[in-house]
């Protein structure tokens, strides 16, 4: 949405001319999903109406249903399969949209989502399980790679991991930690789509046994489990994590409770006054403090996702590679 209110008509009237022109050029047959990410992206973020998106998104859908295999499976940056995504089902669009889902799988096969952050997965399986689809089987497989992906990234964010300089999957993981945010929008995605726990009060179908087994449910749920015990949501906002807590309880799922201000402040004392006691008076000051900081510490919005990438504005990106 444009931020200066005098320009909105202007901003306004050029999606409606982009749209409009796009509708009519043959050239898109050719667009691939990169050039559709960036487009509709763009568009959504300037606040198109979602009434010129959706007749967009009709045809962004149908000229990705008519490419081939080899043209679907060309690697992307792994922004654009989340970006596509999440523009589809933020505009609302309840059409089929089982084409998109598989040229996304395509790109995934061809690895484009093997550099993505905790930021990029969370977006695109939030979105997926938003958008209308015919083929199960494409969504459970966006599920199966972002589970086992999110799985290994919340392991290897945890201290036992992040301290380890040999390991690239930790490296990564300290560069880009999973946001509780994240955990708790897959945890909200999976409760839409139909999943249930393994061990949910209430009677889970075997269809839904099988497709949590098949997409790796328990092993995610599990992770999940760890990583909060390792203190991998300390940092986070109440608010944040009681929107875990709530989309675990969709889910039918339970998560440990998040300890008191209070107790973590007991521990903390406690630990320090051991150390003490154990005649290592230095580290248990550096121990105490420690602690105190990490007590303090505000959970940041990282609204790129801790991308390299520099974001261009609307009209350029879209421009680029339009023209590219």
């Amino acid at each position: 949405m444009c931020v200066y209110p005098c320009c909105a008509p202007l901003q306004d009237l050029f999606c409606q001319e982009l749209i409009t022109a796009v509708l009519r050029s043959p050239t898109t047959a050719q667009a691939d999903l990169g050039v559709w990410s960036a487009l509709l992206h763009g568009l959504t973020a300037a606040g198109a109406s979602h009434a010129d998106l959706r007749r967009l998104i009709a045809k962004s859908i149908t000229d990705l249903g008519a490419l081939s295999d080899e043209d679907l499976q060309v690697p992307v940056r792994p922004g654009a399969c989340a970006r596509i995504v999440w523009a589809v089902a933020s505009s609302r669009y309840t059409a089929d949209a089982t084409p998109l889902l598989r040229a996304v799988n395509a790109a995934m096969d061809a690895g484009s989502m093997q550099a993505a952050t905790p930021n990029h997965w969370g977006m695109l399986l939030w979105s997926a399980a938003h958008v209308s689809c015919d083929e199960p089987q494409l969504l459970r497989s966006c599920f199966k790679h972002g589970l086992a992906a999110l799985s290994g990234q919340l392991a290897a964010a945890q201290p036992a991991a992040a301290h380890s300089h040999h390991d690239h999957a930790a490296r990564r993981a300290h560069a880009h930690p999973v946001p509780c945010s994240v955990v708790a929008s897959v945890l909200s995605a999976l409760a839409s789509a139909g999943y249930r726990a393994p061990q949910a009060s209430g009677a889970v179908t075997v269809e839904q046994q099988a497709a949590g087994a098949e997409v790796g449910l328990s092993h995610w749920l599990d992770a999940v489990r760890l990583w909060l015990a390792a203190g991998g949501a300390d940092a986070a906002e109440a608010a944040e994590f009681e929107q875990l807590q709530l989309a675990a309880s969709a889910l039918g799922a339970q998560m440990p409770q998040r300890p008191s201000a209070a107790a973590a402040a007991a521990a903390a004392a406690a630990a320090a006054a051991e150390m003490l006691s154990a005649g290592t008076a230095a580290a248990g000051a550096a121990g105490a403090a420690g602690v105190a900081a990490a007590g303090t510490a505000v959970c940041e919005s990282v609204e790129s996702g801790g991308e390299s990438e520099t974001e261009a504005s609307t009209a350029e990106l879209i421009m680029a590679e339009l023209y590219r």
